[in-house]
């Protein structure tokens, strides 16, 4: 399992997190996006075009992202660079 913790720059909108979905289904590996907001912990399938779409990603938020399988090296390095980027 690899697991990257990072803070968004920019606001991810629905259109962006439905790509973000979409082309998260070209990897085998599981992809999670976690975070707290007011108290309560959400964790979130990135496969999952509704899940994404019922997420607040906000600049400054502080979100643990986690792959587990084959591809996950590489599934860690892309989901990271768009959330990170906010892309």
């Amino acid at each position: 399992m690899r697991v990257h913790i990072c803070t968004l720059a920019n606001d991810m909108g629905i259109e962006q997190l439905q790509r973000l979905s979409q082309e998260a289904g070209t990897f085998r590996s599981e992809l999670h996006i976690e975070y707290d907001d007011n108290g309560t912990h959400f964790k979130i399938d990135v496969k999952s075009v509704l899940g994404t779409m019922l997420l607040a990603l906000r600049r400054g938020t502080e979100v643990l992202l986690r792959a587990k399988g084959r591809d996950e090296e590489e599934a860690i390095h892309w989901l990271s660079e768009r959330v990170e980027s906010g892309t």
